[in-house]
């Protein structure tokens, strides 16, 4: 448990709130990846893409292509509005 981080999916700073439903219970590596953009998950179909600067998939050694098999999803709102605005960045590229 000591290398897992609680990574928020609507950051603090940007009125997310503390609810468990808005984080993601991740390792420290694929937490600043989140924070960074490197990948995201579509809250419709709770699969995983990846930023153009990402080659592959194995490159941050993710093992699933999707959420789907969490028993505890976040809310789809929240994944909803991180989408939005990774879409918004790495549509332009």
């Amino acid at each position: 448990m000591e290398l897992l981080d609680g990574a928020h999916i609507i950051p603090e700073k940007s009125n997310g709130s503390k609810d468990p439903r808005n984080g993601l219970i991740l390792c420290a590596l694929h937490h600043r990846a989140f924070d960074a953009g490197l990948f995201a998950i579509e809250p419709k179909t709770l699969k995983i893409h990846f930023s153009s600067q990402v080659k592959q998939h194995d490159t941050l050694n993710l093992i699933y292509e999707s959420i789907e098999h969490l028993k505890r999803k976040p809310h789809e709102q929240a994944l909803g509005w991180a989408w939005e605005k990774w879409k918004k960045k790495h549509q332009n590229r």
